[in-house]
């Protein structure tokens, strides 16, 4: 009886901290309000973006996923880490929102090596506290113009590449979609 009774203190205290950080997550998903996500066909060389704004009680944070980052240096980055994703904050109304987005497009028409910072998070699933530079700069690849999103972590670069395909993509369905993100968030 009383390995029974101390099995099941034992099982309470271990789930305790998972009920408790379920509820925080079931906030965050019912906060996350999804505008726009693109998700390229070719997984082996696209990334997946997603626009959303995350809604509390008396703000709105409109941020940029731009995928999970791979880990090396400026010549060679190792795609392994499929779980934590770089959100960069662009704005706290949807016009901010919207004029960093075509700052970002912009970037492409600019000379390789021209780079820009924004804010942003390297987190798991949702935008954390810890905000951190991200450096956005503007490569190319034979006939391929694209950006890298890189953060600086222990001496190593943690990097992920947008193609201008891609970003002009998820810009078209965007502007699609542009009426009713208005209406749902007026400003």
């Amino acid at each position: 009886m009383k390995t029974h009774f101390k099995a099941f203190i034992f099982v309470l205290l271990v789930a305790i901290p998972f009920f408790s950080s379920a509820q925080d997550l079931k906030e965050k998903i019912y906060q996350k309000r999804e505008i726009v996500e693109f998700d390229p066909d070719d997984e082996n060389q696209h990334v997946p973006l997603e626009l959303f704004a995350m809604k509390s009680p008396d703000s709105t944070r409109f941020y940029l996923s731009v995928g999970n980052l791979g880990v090396g240096d400026n010549v060679i980055q190792i795609q392994f880490d499929p779980i934590f994703e770089l959100f960069l904050e662009i704005g706290e109304t949807l016009s901010q929102a919207e004029a960093t987005l075509y700052k970002i497009q912009d970037m492409y028409n600019q000379a390789e090596g021209t780079s820009m910072q924004l804010n942003g998070s390297l987190a798991v699933g949702f935008p954390n506290k810890d905000i951190e530079p991200v450096t956005i700069t503007r490569k190319s690849f034979m006939l391929t113009k694209y950006l890298e999103f890189s953060v600086v972590r222990d001496g190593y670069i943690r990097a992920t590449s947008i193609s201008k395909s891609d970003f002009n993509s998820l810009m078209l369905t965007y502007k699609m979609n542009r009426k009713r993100t208005l209406k749902e968030f007026k400003e």
